[in-house]
């Protein structure tokens, strides 16, 4: 069997990866769709991605904050009947809500 395509390769959809043009299904889209739902329904909290150098990242906002962050993706084998690919995609992200 040949080399998986791109879009079926985990190997090549390394954290935080953009591609353009945007797809509604790609890791920074679905990162800002949460963020953006967060940010309707919170209020008071500072909802942001998470900071790519943690170390250095400091709370700002008076009450706390919640950084949406992305860990990565998990694909189920590849199933190859009726000449279509079918594999499902598990995009794992991550609330961390921070508060003083």
């Amino acid at each position: 069997m040949g080399a998986l395509p791109a879009q079926l390769n985990p190997l090549l959809h390394p954290k935080g990866a953009t591609y353009a043009p945007p797809q509604p299904n790609d890791p920074a889209s679905l990162q800002a769709a949460i963020i953006a739902r967060l940010q309707s329904r919170i209020t008071g909290l500072e909802i942001t991605e998470f900071p790519d150098d943690p170390d250095n990242w400091e709370l700002t906002a008076q009450t706390g904050a919640i950084l949406v962050g992305y860990r990565g993706t998990r694909y189920t084998p590849p199933d190859n009947s009726d000449l279509t690919v079918v594999q499902d995609c598990h995009a794992d992200f991550e609330c961390a809500v921070l508060i003083r």
